[in-house]
C-alpha cells in the first residue's frame, strides 16, 4: 500500500493505492443438488418394463379426468397434475441407476 502525498484532490486527504491479490473459491456443488439418473436400460432389456411405461401414465391420467370436479381448473393446475401424474409413474416404472 501506498501514499500518495502530491497527488491534487481538492482536499487536506491524502489519495491511498493499493494492491492485493484475491482468491476465488470454486463452485462446488452439492451432491444432494445433482440430478438423478434414471434407469433407461430397463426399456430396452425387459418387454414387461416397455409395457408398463406405456400404460402406467395413462392409467394415471385417466384417473385424474375421472376425479374431476365440477368446479373449472386453470390450464395451469391441470398441467401441473399430468406432469405429476408421469414423474410418479416414471418414478415408480424406472427407478434409478446406482452410483458407478
Amino acid at each position: 500500500m501506498r501514499n500518495k502525498i502530491g497527488a491534487d484532490i481538492g482536499s487536506d486527504h491524502h489519495l491511498v493505492v493499493a494492491k492485493f491479490k484475491m482468491k476465488i473459491q470454486a463452485y462446488k456443488r452439492r451432491t444432494e443438488q445433482l440430478r438423478k439418473r434414471y434407469d433407461v436400460s430397463k426399456l430396452k432389456d425387459d418387454a414387461n418394463v416397455r409395457e408398463s411405461f406405456k400404460i402406467e401414465p395413462k392409467n394415471r391420467i385417466h384417473a385424474l379426468t375421472d376425479m374431476e370436479n365440477a368446479e373449472i381448473e386453470t390450464t395451469e393446475e391441470k398441467w401441473r397434475k399430468i406432469r405429476i401424474a408421469f414423474t410418479e409413474a416414471r418414478d415408480s416404472v424406472l427407478g434409478f441407476k446406482g452410483k458407478k
